[in-house]
């Protein structure tokens, strides 16, 4: 247990303890009694065998302690206050070190309590302090009042310590709490790239110059926003060198979008008025043009920055009107600002002084808006160059004077306003009617009354067709005049109102379509008969028309090409035709490639002939004959076994019939091939001549069968040494040749062969339980170098005779000095 107590005349108070639950005792023949008589340390080992103190109440009640160690606490060495001491409730002993620890101690209570006495005196100075500190706040806080309406946040910047110190309105733009303690790299970091560097040059500035500045830049927020700031910065001097920056933080962001929002109203109406193609000029009072944009300077013939500055009233331009063909004597311009207050309206023609270039203009002329900027007495003149207008309404006066029918317009009223001579003239209408202009009611009423719309009661004819008219949408119909004429009728709405309807006589052209009616009847006939003749030739017909669309066929055609029923339909398409035969796998090219080219030999007025393999094994012949409206004939005949026999007599003609190799035809062509792929194509092949050694004994001795045999086989094992692409002919007898393709690759390849074909033939062949043994001889040549057959044949040759006079059995390349055996 330890204790620190306080000791008065009678009580000891136990102020701080551990391990102690009791706060009093009384001061008599207690422990810190006699301590705090004492100048140094009290030990009592065992308080029970001490006399002094085996009877007081912490040795013989609760407590029970045994052992006790205290020092006397002294201030000034004169005021005992207490003691500082530990007990125990079991007998101890101490030594040096543990007493000097308690001394200690009872030095540092010391300090303590003088400390607390040294506070009491300096309460009354902070409580001065403090009042000058609320002073100070109210101060402080009235300035902060003050940022906050007006959006000004504080700095400062220490260099020494690079502490930079933030006003709440400054965290406040910054979107930060109290608790970021920032550095000038912190404050930076808030700016993109381009600001922090125009920031960090200012800080450098003012330190080097002792310049401030007033900087308005971007600066992202903690919370990601992205503002304007203005950004204010003064150095502070003190002993003559810059010891701190002050400054200043205002978020500018909405001033900016409004500065921004202004500029690009003006760009966007400054734009506009430059984009438009009609003029606009400002007029004042006096004349004086303030603004005008790029078209009036053009309309008008003067460059725009000589334009703006000029008075109307100096102007060289010369106008007549529409009605007058002479000069106007006042110009519209001048008239627009004579009188501003009435509005002006004028289609003129203008011609300039300079290029004397004529063109229509209207020309408007408005007063500005008394609550303008301008003020009340200017004036918008607005200029249009009319002039296609003009040609294009030229245009349709010409086009209503030479229509080749009846044209006539209505008003929004259904006033008659405009027609045509032919117009009078098809419906037979006199003049003086038409001079009075009636409207559509009255014609039609004039028509009914005539007889023109047949019988019955004139005004309800009327009445229906006016009703049909008025529904305001475009109609055309056809109806016979009461002469026998027959009249096309089209009427057209107007987008602002009325119409315009044309009156043409087709009577000519329905008798021609009366013509072309029985025509096509006899054509349907005829092709009725067509389609007879088809339908019974042995033969399979088809029939396209220009689109490549069928339009007839017979069932020989259908039965063919083996197609299911119901497949063909009229008017498909031959590559929907070859899409679905490609589906089932009997057609594998592209049926729109294969379309394409077949349109263009045929537009060419090429027969195309071509045979189809299906894959039934049919052979299909198809002649496409070109028709004049751009379709085709097919006709389609099976020639399979006219093919099978063509190709049977090809095949006899081109190869041994003995063994079913090529024959020399065959060799020699295959050779001119290698020979001239050589010379164009840079391939490399190789030439083998081969002779079967001691054949002629085996033929003799075991007859020709047994010969034959043998060359079989033969011919099977040199099939077995070569690859698909390479050439085995049977050049007469025991005499056989390979051709090997494209050698440049491997230029043993020809080497190995030859080794497999004299290996091979040289194994026993079993015939009719006979067991005969030959040998081959190999002579080699390259196919390369020669533009003919002949050299190759005898290099080959004269090789094939070195492997005879060496012995037979074996293989050798032909050289021009020497015949190496390989």
């Amino acid at each position: 247990m330890a204790v620190i107590s306080i000791v008065d005349a009678e009580e000891i108070w136990f102020k701080a303890a551990f391990g102690l639950d009791a706060t009093e005792t009384h001061r008599e023949n207690s422990f810190c009694g006699h301590t705090i008589l004492s100048d140094d340390v009290l030990i009592v080992p065992d308080a029970q065998a001490d006399s002094r103190f085996c009877d007081i109440p912490l040795v013989t009640g609760d407590v029970g302690a045994r052992f006790y160690a205290g020092c006397p606490v002294i201030v000034d060495d004169k005021h005992r206050i207490g003691t500082i001491c530990v007990i125990d409730t079991k007998p101890r002993s101490v030594n040096e070190e543990q007493i000097a620890q308690l001394r200690n101690l009872a030095k540092i209570v010391e300090g303590l309590i003088k400390a607390h006495k040294a506070g009491l005196k300096t309460r009354e100075a902070l409580q001065e302090a403090q009042l000058e500190q609320d002073r100070a706040r109210r101060n402080q806080d009235l300035l902060k009042e003050i940022t906050l309406v007006s959006g000004v946040g504080g700095w400062e910047y220490d260099p020494k310590t690079d502490a930079m110190t933030w006003t709440a309105k400054t965290r406040e733009i910054h979107e930060v709490g109290p608790d970021i303690q920032p550095n000038l790299n912190t404050a930076l970091s808030f700016y993109p790239s381009d600001s922090r560097k125009a920031l960090r040059a200012a800080f450098e500035t003012a330190f080097e110059t002792g310049c401030g500045w007033d900087l308005e830049l971007n600066l992202v927020t903690a919370g990601d926003r992205q503002i304007w700031a203005r950004v204010v910065g003064n150095p502070v001097f003190e002993g003559g060198s810059v010891r701190r920056i002050i400054g200043a933080l205002q978020d500018i962001s909405d001033s900016k979008r409004k500065q921004e929002e202004v500029r690009t109203s003006e760009v966007i109406q400054r734009t506009t008025l430059e984009a438009l193609q009609e003029g606009i000029l400002l007029v004042s009072p006096s004349g004086k043009i303030q603004s005008s944009n790029k078209a009036a300077s053009q309309l008008l013939g003067y460059p725009e920055t000589t334009l703006v500055g000029s008075n109307v009233h100096d102007l060289q331009l010369t106008f007549q009107d529409v009605a007058d063909a002479g000069s106007h004597r006042v110009s519209p311009l001048v008239l627009a600002v004579t009188d501003p207050g009435q509005d002006l309206d004028l289609e003129v023609q203008l011609t300039e002084a300079g290029s004397g270039q004529v063109r229509w203009l209207r020309i408007n002329a408005r007063p500005v808006d008394e609550n303008s900027v301008h003020g009340p007495d200017c004036v918008v003149v607005s200029l249009t160059d009319i002039t296609k207008v003009k040609q294009q309404s030229d245009t349709l006066q010409g086009f209503f004077d030479n229509f080749p029918g009846g044209l006539v317009h209505y008003n929004t009223q259904l006033q008659l306003t405009f027609w045509n001579e032919e117009f009078a003239r098809l419906l037979n209408l006199p003049h003086d009617f038409l001079d009075q202009r009636p409207n559509l009611r009255q014609v039609i009423r004039y028509l009914a009354d005539r007889g023109d719309y047949g019988p019955g009661d004139p005004a309800l004819i009327a009445g229906e067709r006016l009703d049909r008219y008025g529904a305001g949408n475009r109609h055309a119909y056809e109806r016979r005049t009461s002469d026998g004429k027959v009249l096309e009728v089209r009427g057209t709405p107007l987008p602002g109102g009325g119409s315009v309807s044309s009156f043409l006589d087709i009577t000519r052209r329905k008798r021609m379509e009366e013509q072309l009616v029985e025509k096509e009847q006899l054509a349907s006939n005829r092709l009725f008969e067509m389609e007879a003749v088809i339908a019974n030739m042995r033969q399979g017909v088809s029939v396209f028309d220009g689109e490549g669309r069928i339009t007839l066929w017979n069932t020989d055609f259908q039965k063919l090409f083996g197609k299911p029923d119901g497949e063909i339909r009229k008017g498909m398409t031959l590559v929907e035709m070859l899409q679905l035969e490609k589906e089932r796998g009997e057609f594998h090219d592209d049926p729109y490639a294969f379309y394409a080219a077949l349109r263009e030999k045929l537009d060419a007025g090429k027969v195309v002939k071509t045979n189809f393999k299906h894959p039934n094994g049919t052979i299909i012949s198809i002649v496409r004959t070109p028709l004049p409206d751009g379709g085709w004939v097919g006709m389609h005949e099976d020639v399979t076994s006219r093919e099978k026999a063509t190709e049977e007599i090809t095949y006899a003609a081109h190869h041994d019939t003995l063994t079913g190799l090529a024959n020399r035809t065959l060799f020699n062509l295959k050779l001119e091939d290698a020979i001239a792929r050589t010379e164009h194509h840079d391939e490399t092949s190789d030439l083998l001549m081969i002779d079967l050694d001691h054949f002629k004994p085996v033929n003799d001795t075991y007859g020709h069968d047994v010969g034959d045999d043998l060359l079989l086989q033969a011919a099977v094992r040199l099939n077995e040494c070569v690859r698909t692409k390479d050439t085995v002919a049977r050049l007469g007898g025991d005499e056989f040749a390979i051709i090997v393709r494209n050698t440049a690759g491997d230029r043993d390849l020809a080497s190995r062969i030859a080794e497999r074909v004299v290996e091979k033939l040289k194994k026993p062949y079993h015939i009719n339980g006979n067991i005969l043994e030959i040998s081959a001889s190999v002579g080699i040549a390259s196919i390369s170098g020669e533009q003919v057959a002949s050299p190759i044949l005898k290099k080959a040759d004269l090789a094939l005779y070195a492997v005879k006079n060496e012995g037979r059995d074996g293989y050798r390349h032909f050289e021009e000095n020497a015949v190496e055996t390989d």
